[in-house]
């Protein structure tokens, strides 16, 4: 109730409202990977810390809160990723900040299975634009979530 009477105030101020995200490091052999959750799943990765993102993440409208029980799974995904295994497919991404159609391909980019290749014009394709390639192209370039969202299976068809 207060986090609501806080918002109304700061609202009726003109004040910004932060947007609360989960940060998480995990050191891993290959660096530190850096996982950035909200209550409804992963929302980004990125390979460093997040020192140098604090900073900018204010400006976009984000505040970084430690939620454990956000960030738990997505830490373990990586983890296990590091370690030679498969992100599993069950693990709840937040994709909100893209648009339908780069929600759609990178729907039909996770599906890819561990080990396949796949050509942009398939990932057109399955997203249900099949003369879209050059935006397939596009919206994996815009991949918040590489590595869950396999983007680097995807190859040009020559």
């Amino acid at each position: 109730m207060k986090t609501k009477k806080r918002a109304a105030k700061a609202e009726r101020r003109g004040q910004l409202q932060l947007e609360p995200l989960a940060v998480a490091s995990v050191r891993t052999p290959a660096g530190t990977i850096t996982v950035v959750c909200s209550a409804a799943g992963l929302r980004e990765v990125h390979l460093g810390a997040a020192e140098t993102r604090r900073r900018e993440a204010r400006a976009r409208g984000i505040r970084y809160v430690r939620r454990p029980r956000w960030t738990a799974g997505a830490k373990a995904a990586m983890r296990r990723f590091t370690r030679g295994g498969a992100v599993p497919a069950t693990l709840p991404l937040d994709l909100a900040c893209g648009t339908p159609f780069q929600r759609r391909v990178w729907e039909a980019t996770r599906a890819v299975p561990w080990g396949e290749v796949v050509s942009y014009a398939e990932i057109a394709r399955r997203a249900g634009a099949p003369r879209a390639v050059r935006a397939v192209g596009n919206a994996l370039g815009e991949n918040p979530v590489p590595i869950v969202v396999p983007c680097h299976r995807v190859v040009h068809s020559g």
